[in-house]
């Protein structure tokens, strides 16, 4: 839902030199010094100013982190995330009751025109989905998240409706500056001003569950991610009665072509995770674990976690999103925010001083930049894809821990000073954990699809539920086989993978034939990472490049495989490395950089 905000610019911050400050953990307090924060166009990097700090590479000075407070703070987390207190909520039956007649009055409208979206199919596109999409996000943040998870699932519902209520995707809510100061000072346990450097009042980006400060914490810029208010309850309400309500809709016998009862039912199970902050420190914690000898690949690293609080590493980069799908113009830089400088050094605790606003100096105009695939150098394009598709693939293959939504809006690229580049993946609130079962299924339609074989992959999908109680199982195998034999000829053919996946769906809802939602997660984010594809690199084969992967995958028993996932990857890069050199001599010889490898 929330995420870090990539391509900030420079975050001029108050620091510590020597010693810690009051509070902290170690010494005694020091004297900072404040310095107005200035704005970059293109990159975002912390930087701050300190006392007797050394010079830089730059000729500036450096702040030193205190990697022993850091480290402090660490070591307490593994000891909090050892026994985590989950929040949990049973609305009363006046509460169900007096939320169950606001919830009438706003879906009146979609209720009441219901049948003749069932008659007529212009009406139902024109005019009811986007009634509906506009009920939805009047009605609350668990019908919001309903909606913005329902548009991912092609499989269940028209793509018209998919589209329409994938425009709630960018709806974000914020709370005020001062709830914000009241959750994070009980999660940490004093003021702002003696516990952070220096903290932002405004967010930096914000969601449907929580919004997102910047802050300096031991002179570590940071993400403080804070959750809204009333988002437990709100969701175990409006979640009680979603269920009573698709299982009325489903036994009057309306919207059948929705199954309303069994995607609110794995919408449940997905979302109420997020709403608990210390789950994303500790799927990050894991995220870690696993990549530490990928060097370039980097997640956030989480120093405080509570069910409402989350106090993170800040990662600067810039959104993969920025390049794929950027919107008509970006103005930069944005209004600078506000920086709340900790109480001066000698002041006593009960004086009564206020907490200083520094505003931040205005940059000079900017001229309007539209960003695109083109901004990128050819090489950081194929860092993108490539590295997204190996992430992807060992999460799939090794770890069997997939990031539950792996948008370019959640990947961001560092490529700092001709440094080598990495990407950085956040927003870990939610993750499927897939089962023996879930990956072998999985794999077997990937298979399927390598080999062209139509049938192989009706049948692996179809084992995507544990039931299939109305699914037309001949149909949907015959759909599947013709399917194939037009757009999914095997390896080496170059399929287009967004076409024979969307195909797929397409014969899922068609037949009735259900998906679990962990195998949903799987096929949406190989979508997402095809499309990146598409954009950044068009003549890369994501399924051919996966081709090495999965065949040792496929070969080697599994307690072996992560012995040989190194040389997978070798033997994958080294294929990777001549699309390149071939897509590249492509383009300096006119062509189009259409043609597959």
């Amino acid at each position: 839902a929330c995420f870090h905000a990539g391509g900030l610019g420079e975050f001029g911050v108050p620091a510590q030199g020597g010693a810690a400050r009051p509070g902290s953990l170690a010494g005694p307090a020091q004297s900072v010094a404040a310095r107005p924060a200035r704005l970059r166009v293109l990159h975002a990097r912390a930087r701050c100013v300190a006392v007797g700090a050394a010079a830089g590479p730059g000729g500036g000075a450096v702040c030193a982190v205190n990697r022993a407070a850091v480290g402090a703070m660490e070591r307490q987390l593994t000891r909090d995330l050892s026994n985590i207190k989950l929040d949990a909520y049973t609305p009363s039956r006046i509460e169900l009751a007096l939320r169950a007649l606001v919830l009438a009055a706003i879906f009146a409208p979609v209720i009441l025109l219901a049948p003749l979206a069932l008659i007529s199919s212009w009406f139902r596109i024109l005019v009811w989905y986007a009634l509906l999409r506009r009920t939805l996000g009047n009605a609350g943040v668990a019908f919001i998240k309903w909606a913005q998870w329902s548009s991912t699932r092609n499989d269940m519902f028209p793509a018209e409706l998919c589209r329409e209520l994938g425009q709630l995707r960018h709806s974000a809510p914020c709370h005020s500056a001062s709830y914000s100061r009241k959750l994070v000072e009980r999660a940490v346990g004093q003021k702002l001003e003696g516990y952070f450097e220096a903290f932002s009042e405004r967010s930096i980006a914000s969601g449907s569950i929580a919004q997102v400060h910047r802050a300096t914490l031991h002179g570590l810029s940071v993400a403080v991610k804070v959750r809204h208010p009333g988002v437990v309850e709100h969701i175990a309400t409006d979640f009680a009665i979603m269920q009573g309500l698709a299982a009325l809709v489903s036994s009057l016998g309306l919207l059948r072509w929705f199954d309303l009862e069994e995607t609110v039912k794995q919408f449940s199970a997905v979302i109420g995770q997020q709403t608990q902050l210390q789950t994303e420190a500790l799927h990050l914690r894991m995220c870690i674990r696993n990549f530490a000898a990928w060097p370039d690949c980097i997640f956030p690293r989480p120093l405080l976690a509570t069910a409402d609080v989350i106090i993170e590493s800040f990662e600067p980069g810039r959104h993969v999103s920025d390049f794929t799908d950027p919107p008509l113009e970006h103005v930069r830089p944005q209004p600078p925010p506000k920086l709340l400088k900790a109480l001066p050094p000698g002041a006593p605790a009960m004086s009564g001083a206020r907490t200083v606003e520094v505003p931040l100096s205005t940059p000079p105009p900017q001229p309007h930049v539209v960003w695109g695939a083109a901004d990128l150098a050819p090489r950081t394009s194929h860092f993108i894809v490539t590295r997204g598709e190996d992430i992807y693939l060992k999460m799939l293959l090794q770890d069997n821990l997939m990031h539950a939504d792996l948008h370019p809006g959640n990947l961001l690229v560092r490529n700092h000073d001709g440094d080598k580049p990495a990407m950085i993946l956040v927003d870990l609130g939610m993750v499927a954990i897939l089962s023996k079962d879930e990956q072998r299924n999985y794999l077997g339609l990937l298979h399927a699809m390598g080999s062209g074989d139509g049938r192989a992959a009706a049948i692996c999908v179809l084992r995507f539920s544990d039931a299939q109680p109305n699914a037309d199982r001949e149909n949907f195998e015959i759909e599947m086989d013709a399917l194939f034999l037009k757009v999914c000829r095997g390896y080496g053919t170059a399929p287009d993978f967004g076409e024979v996946v969307r195909g797929v769906l397409t014969a899922v809802r068609n037949h009735r034939v259900r998906i679990g939602p962990n195998y949903m997660t799987l096929i949406i984010n190989a979508l997402c990472l095809d499309a990146m594809a598409r954009t950044l690199q068009p003549s890369y084969s994501t399924l051919d490049a996966a081709r090495p992967l999965l065949q040792f995958h496929k070969r080697v028993p599994g307690q072996l495989f992560p012995f040989f996932l190194p040389l997978a990857r070798f033997v994958k890069g080294r294929v990777d490395g001549r699309h390149f050199v071939k897509a590249q001599r492509h383009l300096r010889n006119g062509g189009n950089g259409q043609a597959h490898a």
